[in-house]
């Protein structure tokens, strides 16, 4: 027991040093690492304004059919230095009865086809947005240009 104790007090360091040495542990560089938007100076957006990626969106989004439903889907990417995106990602969705009424009317079966119709969506909306090659202004934090998380919302009512 002594000696498995004394050989672990003194394997320690020898394992720190070389998880540093292999880089575990270490921040990241500055060009590699991905800020949050509350931790940037400036956030990202698009050269030829917002309106485009809404544009881009609503035509190229697939809708499922659904109907009396409100939706919303947040997708993350990020925004790279040389304004391209990349990790296009699902987040959450929201999907809320427009008409409670309606809504009590509806079969079980009904409920289950719109539950994986809106399912289909959250693929969709990375499909989607995984598409858009537009170019972004960067996010800049102390005036340099940042890798930064962006959180987008796309918004429908069927």
């Amino acid at each position: 027991m002594r000696r498995t104790l004394l050989f672990l007090l003194l394997s320690a360091p020898v394992i720190a040093q070389t998880s540093v040495e292999a880089g575990i542990g270490l921040p990241l560089p500055d060009d590699a690492k991905i800020y949050r938007t509350p931790e940037v100076d400036v956030r990202p957006e698009l050269k030829n304004g917002m309106y485009t990626l809404a544009l881009f969106t609503s035509q190229n989004l697939r809708m499922p059919d659904v109907r009396n439903k409100k939706v919303k889907i947040f997708v993350g990417f990020v925004v790279e230095i040389d304004g391209s995106i990349s990790d296009v990602k699902f987040i959450y969705m929201s999907a809320k009865d427009i008409d409670e009424a309606k809504a009590k009317t509806v079969s079980e079966d009904q409920k289950k086809y719109e539950l994986a119709q809106l399912e289909t969506m959250k693929v969709e909306s990375v499909r989607v947005l995984s598409q858009f090659k537009e170019t972004w202004k960067p996010a800049l934090k102390d005036g340099k240009p940042v890798r930064c998380l962006f959180n987008y919302p796309i918004n429908f009512s069927l």
